[in-house]
């Protein structure tokens, strides 16, 4: 998806700050400093991020407000915020979702080094990696993901089309990808084929 940074300043005019630079520059997508293209933004939080962002390409960068004056003349669109991590999750959802909601794993759904309480509830097409946990009474909801050595502790509630990267750790109780009025459907028992 295209975008140019005026559309990111309207749309989150509390959040962002146009420093310097085109409102009608384009930006492609986000991006690491190490795999940024010209048209990619950064996201520079805090000090220790400036050194690899001065190697990149990137010509657009939103930065924590208290670094705007340390940021090179030579990057064409400055944005500047309090909260660099907000800005970066609110854009990714906004402007540039994940489209595709992939299979990583080769096998069964639910691998067999998973460990997976009897009293949890699998959505159908959910994904369970090579040594995750799923604690007791958790629900996780259809074609989820939960990535290799992940622990979800009892009570866990993980909504519909969530991918839980590898090595998470979702404390006991806690509910991801999961409104209020939204149940999810198609639970299988667990060891049921998928």
């Amino acid at each position: 998806m295209q975008i140019q940074v005026r559309e990111i300043v309207e749309n989150f005019p509390d959040l962002v700050r146009l420093e310097r630079g085109p409102e009608q520059h384009h930006i492609l997508g986000l991006q690491d400093p190490t795999l940024a293209r010209p048209e990619d933004l950064l996201f520079v939080s805090n000090r220790e991020h400036l050194g690899p962002a001065i190697k990149s390409l990137a010509q657009a960068w939103l930065v924590h407000q208290s670094l705007v004056s340390q940021v090179p003349a030579g990057v064409k669109v400055l944005l500047s915020s309090s909260n660099v991590q907000l800005c970066m999750a609110q854009l990714a959802k906004k402007y540039f979702p994940l489209s595709r909601h992939h299979m990583i794993l080769e096998g069964p759904r639910v691998s067999k080094t998973a460990v997976v309480s009897p009293s949890a509830r699998l959505g159908k097409d959910c994904i369970v990696g090579p040594g995750a946990v799923v604690g007791d009474n958790c629900t996780v909801g259809e074609a989820t993901i939960i990535g290799a050595n992940t622990v979800l502790e009892p009570g866990v509630k993980i909504g519909s089309h969530c991918h839980i990267h590898p090595l998470v750790f979702v404390g006991h109780s806690c509910e991801i990808g999961w409104g209020r009025d939204q149940e999810p459907v198609a639970f299988r028992a667990f060891g049921v084929a998928g």
